[in-house]
């Protein structure tokens, strides 16, 4: 599934009598196991007393928050006090969905500006969350040598004050990319 893309849940049942008497009710189990109603549908037909089929129907939009989760549905036929007590249920065998999603970065600052003293070594990591995970490119000053890119974080040894100015992280998917920008300042050491 793609997150904020509307899908159609279908739950079939067959040969249900009275099918006015049948409550169908959707879940979802998210990953730590929590369980969320997500709709109960009846049918208004009336008086059917032959065994009829009956399709119930859910929309679902998924966000990044439910990859992993699982849906799953169940078919409750409530004859009243004189019927079985409890009322027969079945449960639909369970979806596990996974979630695609753009990737957003989760620089633990966020995007900033920063100053670092003339000599040190500038290393900024720029994580991103994205299904399927991200890939990285980097795009720095023009005048950043000894550069050293591995996926989320780039490193700069021995920075001198032409090094200073924009360092743009951007993590790319399929689904789309998402930028971050940290402002570097390189002061020498009698600068502040």
């Amino acid at each position: 599934m793609v997150e904020g893309h509307q899908y159609q849940l279908q739950f079939h049942v067959q040969n249900i009598a009275p099918i006015e008497r049948l409550r169908v009710t959707f879940y979802k189990v998210n990953t730590t196991g929590e369980q969320t109603d997500l709709g109960t549908q009846q049918n208004s037909k009336d008086n059917i007393k032959a065994p009829v089929n009956g399709t119930y129907t859910l929309d679902f939009t998924p966000s990044r928050d439910d990859d992993g989760a699982q849906l799953w549905c169940s078919a409750m036929l409530d004859l009243g006090p004189e019927g079985p007590q409890p009322p027969p249920v079945m449960k639909s065998d369970n979806l596990n969905i996974t979630v695609h999603y753009k990737p957003q970065i989760t620089m633990s600052h966020g995007c900033f500006s920063m100053s670092i003293t003339e000599g040190d070594t500038l290393s900024l990591n720029c994580s991103a969350k994205g299904n399927p995970s991200p890939s990285y490119d980097w795009l720095l000053p023009q005048a950043a040598p000894n550069t050293t890119e591995e996926r989320s974080v780039v490193t700069i040894t021995n920075m001198a004050k032409s090094h200073s100015g924009e360092y743009t992280c951007i993590a790319i998917n399929p689904l789309g990319n998402s930028t971050c920008t940290v402002n570097v300042e390189v002061t020498g050491e009698t600068d502040g």
